[in-house]
């Protein structure tokens, strides 16, 4: 563009000189004019390229900027599609441990009550009373069932005894020497 110009302006020059020679003043002082407004015309040219340069390069510079956002945006959703997943596990694993635990402690209680009934039984085929044996049953069993939820808060899987039946027989002496006092 700055090429044409240039060539623009050698033309004028030597429209110029030949027009001096043939016409004098008056044609002096138009080409002075013209050759003015080319060179104002020159100049506005120059700074719109400039201008324009600046554009393209802040241009560039947005769309860099842009970019990286877009990469930082993926890294942050992927992120917190990590940490998602993370609490999902952790619910699930939470749900897992308090399931085991709720089914721990039912099945205690469960062996409880058999061996409740299993103590009953036994009371009431040696002819002792079954009231007596019960509240004494109960007030161990409490305390066994007790122990057993602290190890199955501290513990899983529990892996209960079975009942001892020989001890059976030696508290049921006591109390039907209770009962015969």
């Amino acid at each position: 563009m700055l090429s044409e110009l240039q060539t623009v302006e050698d033309r004028l020059a030597i429209a110029q000189d030949l027009r001096d020679m043939q016409n004098g003043p008056e044609l002096l002082r138009k080409q002075r004019i013209l050759s003015e407004q080319v060179r104002e015309e020159r100049i506005e040219l120059e700074a719109d390229l400039r201008r324009r340069e600046e554009l393209e390069a802040a241009l560039t510079a947005i769309k860099e900027d842009i970019e990286k956002f877009e990469v930082q945006r993926h890294r942050m959703t992927a992120e917190i599609r990590a940490l998602q997943a993370q609490r999902q596990a952790q619910e699930i694993q939470q749900q897992f441990f308090t399931e085991a635990n709720n089914s721990a402690v039912a099945e205690i209680q469960e062996r409880l009550q058999n061996e409740r009934n299993r103590a009953d039984l036994v009371t009431e085929m040696l002819g002792g009373s079954s009231r007596q044996m019960t509240n004494l049953d109960r007030r161990l069993d409490e305390q066994e069932f007790a122990a057993m939820c602290r190890q199955v808060d501290s513990v899983a899987p529990i892996q209960l005894e079975k009942p001892d039946f020989a001890r059976l027989p030696s508290r049921l002496s006591s109390v039907t020497r209770v009962n015969a006092s």
